[in-house]
């Protein structure tokens, strides 16, 4: 472990959720997020928890003895990093009763980045959500800028050039499915050849462009509407009003 890891000093988050203290200790690095969880005044080891990490993202799910003291999966401690480190956010996901989907934001610690971070959301959270909206529509048109075509155009003389020494193989795999192909098609035939076919055609055409570009629009208003309403929510939330 390095000096640096050893001096960083932890984003500190606080709250209380359904009668219970929480406060998450997080340290939010460029590559890795790690966080020390105290619920009550009492810090939770390994046994009492359950980690999953991710690129950005760790998820501690709280173990609790059922009155048979079997430990069972309880609420989830969901500690974010945001952008290249030193800032992000904690929520507390549901509870024992699996039908339970509430998500409660702890507090950062006042002045930290953290606490900036959230200001500058509650103060701007039309821009938040577009943000948001936008990095969903990079995923999803991306692939309607040509980049698969362009990709495409750079492997095109690599195929080209093995393309004779596959030839044999693919002709040697076309001579033994074309038989099992023609089987096939004579037995759907014969089993449903007398089912008559439904049209569901519409009375006119929709271009192709309108599908490719529609479905992406309806996804990026979708998490733009939903991160909009959430980051209210949260904002509300923090300051302690219902």
């Amino acid at each position: 472990m390095t000096t640096t890891q050893h001096t960083e000093q932890p984003t500190l988050y606080r709250g209380r959720v359904k009668g219970r203290d929480y406060e998450v200790r997080a340290h939010h690095g460029v590559v890795d997020t790690r966080a020390t969880v105290i619920i009550d005044g009492i810090e939770l080891d390994a046994e009492a928890l359950q980690t999953q990490e991710t690129v950005g993202k760790v998820v501690h799910t709280v173990r609790r003895p059922d009155a048979t003291g079997t430990l069972r999966n309880a609420e989830q401690i969901v500690v974010r990093t945001a952008g290249f480190g030193g800032k992000g956010e904690v929520d507390v996901l549901g509870g024992a009763d699996p039908t339970d989907i509430s998500r409660t934001p702890l507090a950062p610690e006042k002045g930290s980045a953290s606490w900036e971070r959230e200001q500058r959301r509650v103060a701007h959270p039309v821009r938040f959500a577009l943000v948001s909206a936008g990095a969903a529509a990079v995923k999803f048109l991306v692939p309607l800028l040509g980049i698969g075509a362009l990709l495409s155009g750079i492997l095109r003389p690599a195929r080209e050039g093995i393309a004779p020494f596959l030839q044999p193989v693919r002709e040697l795999i076309q001579g033994v499915l074309s038989p099992i192909g023609r089987a096939l098609a004579w037995l759907q035939e014969t089993l449903l050849g007398w089912v008559p076919e439904l049209s569901l055609r519409l009375p006119f055409d929709v271009p192709g462009w309108v599908v490719d570009v529609g479905i992406p629009v309806l996804v990026v208003l979708a998490v733009f509407t939903l991160t909009l309403s959430r980051t209210r929510s949260r904002a509300r939330q923090l300051d302690g009003t219902p």
